[in-house]
Order: structure tokens, then C-alpha cells, then sequence
């Protein structure tokens, strides 16, 4: 699986629904591949466009854990 990440600095906000805190961003970034048994880590500062497929669609798993800071 790929992964799009920018800097939140680099790119335009296009659509705000902090009640489901999702927000959409108009931007490509860059495209990290991800393979099983690995994982990703983005700071908020990052925008990360998931589900980018390289070999097809696949199952994933995904967990958000938000800590303070």
C-alpha cells in the first residue's frame, strides 16, 4: 500500500468536518510504500492521504492513536 504525506505548511484546505475530525486537503505529497508488517507514524503536522494502492486492493488495518502534546 502507498501512503500520500505533506506538510500541513504546503498544501490548501478544501473541506472542514471537525465534528468526525476529517479535513480535506488539495494536495498530492509524497508517496511512502508501505508493506505487511510495517507501519507509518505522521505528526499532526502532517496531511496523510491513505489507501493509495501499488499491486491492487488489500485488507489493512488502521489505528489512530492521538496523545496530548
Amino acid at each position: 500500500m502507498s501512503l500520500g504525506c505533506k506538510p500541513l505548511d504546503d498544501i490548501v484546505k478544501m473541506e472542514d468536518r471537525p465534528e468526525d475530525d476529517v479535513y480535506f486537503f488539495d494536495a498530492e505529497g509524497d508517496h511512502l510504500v508501505v508493506h505487511a508488517g510495517q507501519f507509518a507514524v505522521f505528526t499532526p503536522h502532517d496531511a496523510h492521504r491513505l489507501g493509495v494502492t501499488v499491486d491492487g486492493p488489500a485488507p489493512i488495518k488502521k489505528v489512530v492513536v492521538k496523545v496530548a502534546l
